[in-house]
C-alpha cells in the first residue's frame, strides 16, 4: 500500500507530510538535495521539503537515483520548486550502481559543486567517495 500511495502522490505531484527540519538551510552556502525518481517525478517527501524551504535555500545542487528514466523531468520539477538553477545535477541509474560505473560522474558532480562555491568566494573540499 505504501508503494501505491507514493506512486499516486508522485503522479499527482502532491507533497507528503514531513516533519520540520532541525537545520536551517540559511546557515549553509550550498544545499545538495537528492531524490529517488518516482513515476518520472521528484519524490513526494522531497517535493514537500522544497516547497517548505524554497525561500530559505541558498545555492542548490540536485542528484537522483532512478531505475532508468525520468531524471530530467525530476530535475526540472526540482528547479521549478526552488525557483533557481542548480550549480550541478547528477543522475545515477540502478545499472550504473550495480556495475560500479558511476565514479566518474560523481567526480564531475563534485567538481561542479566546488565551482559553484568558488563563485561565492568559498573554498571547500568535496569528497567524491
Amino acid at each position: 500500500m505504501g508503494y501505491l500511495r507514493s506512486l499516486l502522490g508522485s503522479l499527482r505531484q502532491k507533497p507528503s507530510r514531513i516533519a520540520a527540519t532541525s537545520k536551517d538551510p540559511l546557515t549553509y552556502d550550498l544545499i545538495v538535495i537528492g531524490t529517488p525518481v518516482w513515476a518520472w517525478s521528484v519524490s513526494s517527501p522531497v517535493r514537500a521539503y522544497l516547497i517548505t524551504n524554497n525561500a530559505k535555500l541558498p545555492e542548490v545542487a540536485f542528484f537522483c537515483t532512478l531505475g532508468g528514466a525520468g531524471g530530467d523531468r525530476a530535475f526540472a520539477q526540482m528547479q521549478e520548486l526552488v525557483g533557481k538553477r542548480p550549480v550541478g545535477y547528477l543522475a545515477i541509474t540502478a545499472d550504473k550502481v550495480a556495475s560500479g560505473a558511476y565514479n566518474a560522474e560523481v567526480a564531475k558532480f563534485a567538481e561542479a559543486l566546488q565551482r559553484g562555491l568558488a563563485k561565492q568566494g568559498e573554498s571547500v573540499a568535496v569528497s567524491a567517495a
